[in-house]
């Protein structure tokens, strides 16, 4: 099994990575169907969804999705709450000839992590030229990829609400099982509790719902501008760049960082006092991926989290 997590989210806001217990019979390619059948830990209720492979890591680790084989349309997303573990009953693809195949047993289940590609991050700095793209190892890029999307997420604030976000307090709603996105919104216009935010099974900030740009077009998926911040953000990681980084132990003392030092003279005193904001003062701001995310329309008040210095 994979010793890591590389999962790219797609428009549906439903692809998580999982791992079997042990190889099929044959290959898991990407477009192959299946049903994933398992217990919901919150409810205790049997339930079976249909799935469609997106990314293949190795034999026994890949992300599946609610979309459609290529791209035919987004599926069921309703039916995205994927039980942590269970079984897949293959329907399509190599495993499912002549018949549904035999089950495999899903023995772990992670949410989408990462917004693009290595693909797409080498066409993009192809295009660009303005970043070096280490050879080795195979796994750096993958990795800085999920950095930069974990930079994405905890540095920005952006218009709308996850896609798959569970709302509301309108007795009549199961918040379990039901969801508003771009397809049903709708339904909400005229009640007001439909909005309000409950909590979510999405890990990613995209997609979201709610969202349009400055153009007032809806935006779906998770935007080409996101995408692009992404590829920014994971080249600087691969060129040394740390995307959020720790206080630095040369100017930390007594667990904070200096704010304010008092010297005194005859006798000699000197008076500190620390700044103990967990290390916000240091999450570095990159303008140019700012820029980008800003142009698109995309950000709650122009920008990302306040800076404390």
């Amino acid at each position: 099994m994979s010793n890591s997590i590389f999962s790219v989210q797609d428009r549906t806001g439903t692809v998580a990575q999982l791992s079997i217990n042990a190889s099929p019979g044959e290959l898991v390619e990407v477009n192959d169907t299946g049903t994933y059948s398992g217990i919901q830990p919150w409810s205790g209720n049997s339930v079976s969804f249909d799935f469609t492979v997106c990314q293949v890591l190795d034999d026994t680790d890949f992300s599946i999705t609610t979309a459609l084989p290529d791209g035919a349309g987004p599926g069921n997303i309703l039916q995205s709450g994927w039980p942590p573990t269970g079984s897949i009953k293959w329907l399509t693809g190599l495993n499912a000839v002549p018949s549904p195949g035999d089950d495999s047993e899903v023995v772990a289940m992670y949410p989408a992590n990462a917004y693009i590609t290595e693909a797409f991050l080498a066409l993009y700095n192809n295009s660009r030229g303005t970043f070096i793209l280490p050879e080795s190892p195979a796994d750096q890029i993958p990795q800085a990829i999920v950095q930069a999307t974990d930079y994405i997420d905890q540095w920005y604030r952006f218009k709308g609400l996850k896609l798959l976000q569970f709302l509301g307090t309108n007795p009549n709603v199961d918040l379990m099982i039901s969801f508003i996105d771009p397809w049903l919104t709708p339904f909400g216009l005229n009640d007001t509790p439909f909005w309000i935010p409950s909590s979510t099974a999405q890990q990613t900030q995209w997609p979201r719902q709610g969202v349009t740009d400055y153009s007032g077009d809806t935006v779906y998926g998770v935007p080409l501008a996101v995408q692009y911040a992404c590829a920014e953000l994971a080249l600087r990681a691969l060129n040394g760049v740390t995307l959020q980084a720790d206080y630095d132990p040369n100017i930390v003392g007594a667990g904070g960082v200096i704010q304010t030092q008092e010297n005194q003279v005859g006798p000699i005193r000197t008076s500190t006092t620390y700044d103990t904001k967990l290390g916000l003062g240091f999450f570095p701001d990159f303008p140019h991926v700012t820029r980008i995310l800003a142009k698109a329309g995309l950000l709650v008040a122009g920008g990302g989290r306040s800076i404390i210095r």
